[in-house]
């Protein structure tokens, strides 16, 4: 072998060495390559970054501004929020000075807490005048001496026959009249103030099957000769819709107390069960499809074997009317019919047989609507008589249906702003804003014209409560209360997690192998990636 082969030998080994050291990408799948793979990293990352702000903008909840200040300011107010002016004209007759009746109105009025929201204002002379209306708010009293303390009411007018030292009567008498005592009882009795009402008349069969039963009510003629003129007085505060129904099988859930003494022949309905009286389970009192709050009036016949059936009272005694309240529900009237009447199987109750029973539904109605009753020691003028409320009444019953307007108004402006503050995922949308702005604009609407109060000035009331209810009741913040936190991160890590994690990990480890490199490269080294 000549010295010229050995060296191409030579020369093509080392061709051969170098060849081999250098890395075969012939047999490496371009998916596996640096850049492909940081390529495929990448697009992973960015189109996590691109879709941030649209999963930002579909998913954040909207929480605007509330006028905190605005609310705070009523909160703070008490229970002065509006002060309504009363004028009284007095038309004193001697031996009686106006002075000394003004005097005494006014200790009365400053030394009754009740009375303070009234701006009262004394005047002498007479408010009545034939070719004007009387107004609201606007009183006139007559006084004149008489052996005999007596108090005779109009419309808005109050005739005071006094001995001359018996002011102080009249002063506690028209205190009564201007803000009705109330008490707890009462107080409880009384539904919430509503612009509309549902009005469910019932006639309902105890069980018919086994005796006498009602297969029928005159029940139109009766609602309008007892009802009707009483919803007409009330109409400037509600609006009414009524409906009715007869059931013959209506069973209570107890069974009544036979009654023991020689006074009293048949059954007993206790304190004890008055409470559980209504049989909600069995008894379809479902009124039609409506959000209007309803008051239900029932007329329960009862079982022929455990008839008559009395109401007795808190001592247990048999009650006069033979009827009761369910506070802030409605009045239940039990009937034993006649005994010629419990002879035949079915009977009809005429508009004549319904009298006294609707009578007592007008009283229930009456007394769950908040409706004051007149003082006892006054008697109303025989021109009067006929009268169903008198100015008195109706312009006592809008006062306080203002008042708690305004109050519960307030509370409820204020446990929205408390709610919103600690629930940080509550949202706050213009709907619910607007009606918060709204009711307060109602509020001071109010305020100012309780100067001049009028029925405008009640509307304002009713419709700051209205608002002020309906942002409370908003469908999107109610259903924040019921998705708190928690559950968003026990909806989304399942989602998220398994992604992102391998993500986050090719992510860290190709970070690495860039500062490994960068690191050979101004080292003069060759790199090599780590292999598991």
């Amino acid at each position: 072998m000549t010295m010229s082969e050995n060296h191409e030998l030579s020369s093509s080994s080392a061709k051969g060495k170098s060849a081999s050291n250098e890395p075969d990408h012939s047999s490496t799948p371009f998916f596996q390559s640096d850049k492909a793979r940081i390529t495929v990293i990448a697009s992973y990352w960015i189109v996590i970054f691109l879709g941030l702000p649209l999963w930002w903008y579909a998913t954040s909840i909207q929480r605007l501004s509330l006028p905190k200040g605005r609310i705070e300011k009523w909160v703070h107010a008490n229970d002065s929020y509006v002060k309504v002016p009363i004028e009284i004209y007095v038309d004193a007759q001697a031996p009686f000075n106006f002075q000394d009746v003004k005097a005494s109105l006014l200790a009365e009025i400053g030394s009754t807490e009740s009375l303070r929201s009234l701006d009262l204002n004394i005047l002498p002379g007479s408010a009545i005048r034939k070719s004007q209306p009387a107004r609201t708010n606007i009183y006139d009293i007559g006084i004149s001496s008489s052996q005999n303390s007596k108090f005779i009411l109009s419309d808005r007018s109050l005739l005071a026959l006094l001995s001359p030292n018996n002011l102080q009567d009249l002063a506690t008498t028209v205190s009564r009249l201007l803000i009705p005592p109330r008490d707890q009882a009462s107080d409880l009795r009384v539904t919430r103030y509503s612009g509309r009402y549902r009005l469910a008349f019932s006639l309902l069969n105890e069980n018919a099957a086994t005796g006498a039963a009602a297969r029928g009510w005159d029940v139109n003629g009766a609602l309008e000769r007892y009802i009707q003129p009483t919803l007409m007085e009330l109409g400037v505060l509600h609006n009414f819709t009524i409906e009715s129904q007869v059931q013959f099988h209506a069973p209570l859930a107890f069974s009544p107390h036979q009654a023991h003494g020689d006074s009293i022949n048949g059954y007993v309905l206790d304190d004890d069960q008055l409470k559980v009286f209504v049989n909600s389970a069995e008894w379809s009192l479902a009124s039609s499809v409506s959000n209007d709050p309803v008051l239900h009036f029932l007329l329960f016949i009862p079982d022929s074997t455990r008839a008559p059936l009395y109401v007795t009272d808190a001592s247990g005694q048999i009650a006069k009317s033979n009827a009761f309240i369910v506070p802030q529900w409605g009045g239940i009237v039990v009937f034993n019919p006649p005994k010629d009447q419990m002879t035949s199987q079915l009977f009809h109750l005429s508009s004549s047989d319904l009298a006294s029973t609707f009578a007592l539904f007008r009283s229930q109605l009456t007394a769950l609507l908040g409706v004051p009753s007149i003082p006892s020691n006054v008697q109303l003028h025989p021109d009067a008589v006929g009268m169903l409320l008198t100015g008195w009444q109706k312009d006592a019953l809008m006062r306080r249906r203002a008042q708690e307007n305004i109050r519960d108004s307030v509370e409820t402006l204020g446990s929205i702003v408390n709610l919103v503050d600690k629930i940080d995922g509550m949202p706050v949308g213009e709907e619910v804003q607007q009606d918060m702005v709204k009711s307060l604009d109602e509020l001071d609407q109010m305020f100012v014209k309780s100067s001049r109060w009028s029925y405008e000035s009640f509307l304002h009331s009713a419709r700051a409560l209205h608002l002020s209810s309906k942002a409370f009741f908003n469908p999107n913040m109610v259903a924040m209360l019921y998705f708190p936190t928690e559950h968003k991160y026990a909806v989304y890590t399942p989602l998220f997690a398994p992604v992102l994690v391998p993500l986050a990990a090719a992510a860290i480890r190709e970070l690495k192998a860039w500062i490994d490199r960068r690191k050979a490269l101004k080292a003069g080294t060759d790199w090599k990636p780590k292999t598991d």
